[in-house]
């Protein structure tokens, strides 16, 4: 027996870059331990057969995350589907070649104002 198999019972979790890799491994290790999760991918062919095989907890959308508005999309998406949002994991690569940040957090990391990811960091961090 998996001792946390419903770890996160009842939650819900957005997971970009979901549909291979890390973003994979999170979001298939997610609903085993019982959440719903909102995977986002550029790649939707493979976030439809990643459903079929976690079933109808976990549900596929196309989203950049280096657009503001695909980000707004993909987190009412999730409270549209699973009736709220708990859990945010931005796994998507969305580096930019040759680009150096030395900012704040929120700019190295390439985080849009207002997202939800920056969102979670401190006010003076973003």
């Amino acid at each position: 027996m998996n001792p946390f198999e419903n770890r996160f019972a009842g939650k819900v979790a957005v997971v970009t870059g979901a549909a291979s890799g890390i973003g994979y491994a999170i979001a298939k290790r997610l609903v085993q331990e019982g959440a719903s999760v909102l995977a986002a991918d550029l790649n939707t062919e493979r976030l439809d057969a990643i459903q079929g095989e976690l079933g109808e907890r976990f549900f596929g959308v196309k989203a950049n995350v280096t657009v503001e508005n695909d980000i707004e999309e993909m987190v009412s998406a999730a409270v549209k589907q699973f009736g709220k949002l708990d859990l945010a994991f931005n796994v998507a690569g969305a580096s930019r070649a040759g680009e150096r940040h030395y900012g704040t957090i929120g700019e190295r990391l390439g985080l849009h104002r207002g997202s939800v990811h920056e969102r979670c960091l401190p006010e003076h961090e973003a």
